[in-house]
């Protein structure tokens, strides 16, 4: 996992994976907010951009918000 990107986050657990990618929980350090950060292959970047694209528009209390994203 990339740290330059993530370096104010502290992973917990694991909470998901596939073939794609892997799905951390983490808190970040600034306000105790709890995240997940998911981890892609290089493979998945192409995928990543429609995904990226998708839930920038979504509002549901199921999906979380996307807060930013590194590549």
């Amino acid at each position: 996992l990339h740290n330059t990107g993530t370096n104010n986050i502290v992973f917990e657990e694991v909470i998901g994976s596939g073939g794609s990618s892997i799905v951390y929980k983490g808190i970040l350090k600034t306000n105790n907010s709890p995240v997940a950060i998911k981890s892609l292959t290089k493979e998945y970047y192409k995928y990543a951009i429609n995904e990226k694209f998708t839930l920038t528009r979504l509002s549901h209390e199921n999906i979380v918000k996307l807060l930013d994203t590194y590549y």
